[in-house]
């Protein structure tokens, strides 16, 4: 989706009233990681400091048009780093509107999202714009996680547990436990590590 630079409007500061709605959708669509935060707070292990939040309450915000026509929103820290994006994605069927984590996100709070695994060869062409390919799966010996076609997923390769991209799943993961042979797109990258939205 970035791969491109893209068209952006002016970013303005996002209303308290649309910043408590986006707080609540995201404790909505990923509870564990919310959870995470409230036992933090509570027995007090982040310290005499603020504990960081999935979704900060001052957030700046942007509409945008990719180069392929894709439309949405970027919300922004006050220090400028894209922490989410809402898009259009197909998600097992028809394009809805998706609450995404950007990789900024995903390298503060990892557990957003279920892993796939790839190599280091494959992490560049991701980057220049290729969507994953099931031959760039690397199954794990405890296998894939069980996940739908549709569900958004972070990227990461060895050596390296930090989100390289983010995407869409092409494919229901249930029983594929090798890539031999196989064909097709895995993953529909959204984001990655370096992309337009990155820098």
């Amino acid at each position: 989706m970035f791969k491109k630079p893209f068209q952006t409007k002016t970013r303005t500061s996002l209303r308290s009233s649309s910043c408590r709605h986006l707080i609540q959708e995201s404790k909505e669509l990923f509870p564990a990681v919310w959870e995470q935060v409230e036992q933090t707070k509570s027995s007090g292990e982040g310290g005499s400091g603020d504990i960081e939040e999935p979704v900060p309450d001052k957030l700046q915000t942007a509409k945008f048009v990719s180069h392929i026509g894709d439309r949405g929103e970027v919300f922004y820290s006050e220090a400028g780093e894209p922490l989410w994006l809402k898009a259009e994605v197909v998600a097992g069927g028809a394009p809805k509107l998706v609450l995404i984590p950007t990789v900024y996100t995903l390298w503060r709070f990892p557990a957003l999202l279920p892993v796939l695994w790839t190599t280091s060869v494959v992490i560049p062409k991701l980057i220049g714009g290729a969507d994953l390919m099931v031959p760039g799966l690397l199954i794990p010996r405890q296998g894939l996680p069980d996940l739908k076609k549709g569900a958004l997923v972070a990227i990461c390769c060895p050596g390296n547990a930090a989100a390289q991209a983010v995407g869409v799943l092409n494919l229901d993961t249930h029983g594929l436990h090798s890539v031999a042979g196989a064909k097709g797109k895995a993953v529909l990258i959204v984001h990655a590590y370096m992309d337009h939205l990155w820098g």
